[in-house]
C-alpha cells in the first residue's frame, strides 16, 4: 500500500486552514482504500502512529469529528510503539482542548501497556483467558462490595480457576440499605439469598479480598491484557476502578458484557435470544438469584448457548465452502498448514488486487497526462490558425483600404472631368452669344 501512504502523507502535509478540504479528499481515499486500510495505516517515519494520532499532533479538530462520527475510528488505538493513545498523546503534549474533544468521542483513561509482554509466547496464549467477574453492592451511587466472584476461563469458556468472597459489615451498615436488598439478600426463610447472613459471619476485609483476586488474575492473565466480562459489566468495572484500583488497572481495558449480546439480539433476532433461554431454563438456570457466582455462572452459560449457534453457523458455512477450500489446496501440503497459511495467502491476494489496482491507476493518471498533452496542442494549433486568420483578415483589410482610396482618386478625376466639361459648355454658350451679338449688330448697321 505504498501508494496509500504517499497521499496520506501529502494530506497530512496540508495546514490546518485546509480542513474541509482534507476531508473532501479524506473521504475520496476512504472510497479508493476502504476506511478500513486507512483506520490500519501507520506511520512509520513517525512512532508508528496511527492517523487518528496524526490528527491530533497536527490539531485538526474539524478532521477527528468527521473520522470519529463518519467512519467510527477506535477512539482509544494505541500506537505500535509505545502503546499511547490518542488522549495520552494529548496528555503529554499538554492540550487541554484536544483531551476535552477525545473525551467527547469517549476516549478514556487507559494506562499505557508493555509490550514487550506480548512478545512471550505463554503470554500470547493466556492473554485469549476472559475474566468474568460479579459484584454485589450497597448501591450504585456510593457503592461498598458486599461479595466478589470471579471465574476465569480460556477463549473457548473452558474455566481455569474461580474464586468468592464475602466482605464482612456491620448489622448498622445492612439495616441502612434500601428495600430491594432487604427482601433480595435476606435469609432462605424470608424468601432471599443469604448474603446478609454471610455479610455478618464473614470476617474478610476489601483488601485482603483484593490481593487475593488480583494474586488469582497473575496467575492466568497477563498484566493490562484479559478483558473484563459479565452482565452490565460495565458497572462493576466502576466500582472496581473505585473499590479495588490494583485488580481494575490489572486488567485489559475492554470488556465483554453479556447484557449489550441480549440486547442486540432482542433487535435484530429476537429468536435466537428465545431459543438460548429455553435451552437455559432445560438446565435449572432461567433465573439468577443476584449471589455474585451464580451471576456468573449464568452469564458464561448463556455465552456458551451463543457461541454454539455461532459454531453450528459456522459449520454450515464450511461445509458449503468445502470444496472450493479443498480445490485452493495443495496436494504436498497437509491440510492444518493450509489453514494456517490461508489468512496469509488471503492477504497475499488483497495485497496484489490493491498492487493491480495501484497500477490500473497509475495507467489512467498517465492516459490522463497523454490527454491533456494531446488537448494542449490542440489548443496551441488552434491559436496558431487563430493567428493565420487575423493576419490574413488585416491583410484584406489592407487591401480594401488600398481600394477605396483608389475609387477616392477616380472620383476626384470623375469630378474634375465633370468640371471640364461644364466650363467648356460654358465658354462655347459665352462665344456663341458673343457671335449672335455681333451679326445683329451687322443687320442694325445695315438697315439704318
Amino acid at each position: 500500500m505504498e501508494q496509500l501512504n504517499r497521499e496520506l502523507l501529502k494530506l497530512l502535509s496540508l495546514g490546518d486552514e485546509n480542513q474541509n478540504s482534507i476531508i473532501r479528499r479524506f473521504d475520496d481515499l476512504a472510497k479508493k482504500y476502504g476506511t478500513l486500510n486507512l483506520e490500519k495505516w501507520r506511520n512509520l517515519s513517525n512512532n508508528k502512529n496511527s492517523l487518528l494520532h496524526e490528527l491530533v499532533e497536527k490539531k485538526l479538530d474539524d478532521v477527528i469529528r468527521h473520522v470519529l462520527t463518519e467512519c467510527q475510528f477506535d477512539v482509544n488505538v494505541r500506537r505500535t510503539s509505545d502503546g499511547l493513545t490518542p488522549l495520552q498523546v494529548a496528555s503529554a503534549n499538554k492540550d487541554r482542548f484536544m483531551c476535552d474533544l477525545l473525551k467527547q468521542f469517549g476516549a478514556t483513561e487507559i494506562q499505557t501497556e508493555d509490550v514487550s509482554t506480548w512478545l512471550s509466547d505463554a503470554d500470547k496464549g493466556k492473554s485469549m483467558n476472559i475474566v468474568w467477574i460479579d459484584l454485589e453492592m450497597t448501591s450504585i451511587e456510593e457503592p461498598e462490595i458486599l461479595e466478589c466472584a470471579v471465574i476465569i476461563t480460556d477463549k473457548d469458556l473452558r474455566e481455569l480457576d474461580r474464586g468468592n468472597w464475602v466482605i464482612h459489615f456491620n448489622q448498622s451498615v445492612l439495616d441502612g440499605l434500601g428495600q430491594w436488598h432487604q427482601d433480595t439478600f435476606a435469609n432462605r426463610e424470608k424468601g432471599g439469598n443469604d448474603l446478609f447472613a454471610d455479610v455478618l459471619k464473614s470476617r474478610l476485609k476489601k483488601e485482603q479480598v483484593e490481593e487475593e483476586l488480583l494474586a488469582k488474575l497473575k496467575i492466568h492473565c497477563p498484566a493490562k491484557m484479559c478483558p473484563l466480562a459479565g452482565s452490565s459489566i460495565h458497572i462493576d468495572k466502576q466500582v472496581l476502578q473505585l473499590r479495588m484500583p490494583k485488580v481494575h488497572d490489572y486488567l485489559h481495558y475492554r470488556i465483554i458484557d453479556v447484557s449489550s449480546f441480549q440486547a442486540v439480539m432482542r433487535r435484530w433476532a429476537p429468536w435466537i435470544e428465545a431459543d438460548i433461554k429455553k435451552q437455559l431454563a432445560k438446565k435449572g438456570q432461567e433465573t439468577v438469584n443476584h449471589r455474585a457466582m451464580d451471576d456468573i455462572e449464568w452469564s458464561i452459560a448463556f455465552m456458551r448457548e451463543f457461541q454454539t449457534f455461532l459454531t453450528k453457523q459456522n459449520s454450515m458455512n464450511n461445509r458449503k465452502n468445502e470444496s472450493q477450500i479443498n480445490g485452493r489446496r495443495k496436494r504436498s501440503v497437509s491440510p492444518s498448514i493450509v489453514e494456517r497459511s490461508y489468512p496469509v495467502a488471503r492477504n497475499q491476494q488483497a495485497d496484489h488486487r490493491n498492487q493491480q489496482a495501484d497500477h490500473r491507476n497509475q495507467q489512467a493518471d498517465h492516459r490522463n497526462q497523454q490527454a491533456d498533452h494531446r488537448n494542449q496542442q490542440a489548443d496551441h494549433r488552434n491559436q496558431q490558425a487563430y493567428n493565420r486568420n487575423q493576419q490574413a483578415y488585416n491583410r484584406n483589410q489592407q487591401a480594401d483600404n488600398r481600394n477605396q482610396q483608389g475609387y477616392n482618386r477616380n472620383q476626384q478625376a470623375d469630378n474634375r472631368n465633370q468640371l471640364y466639361g461644364d466650363e467648356k459648355r460654358l465658354l462655347e454658350r459665352l462665344d456663341h452669344e458673343k457671335n449672335f451679338n455681333v451679326r445683329r449688330h451687322e443687320v442694325r448697321t445695315q438697315i439704318v
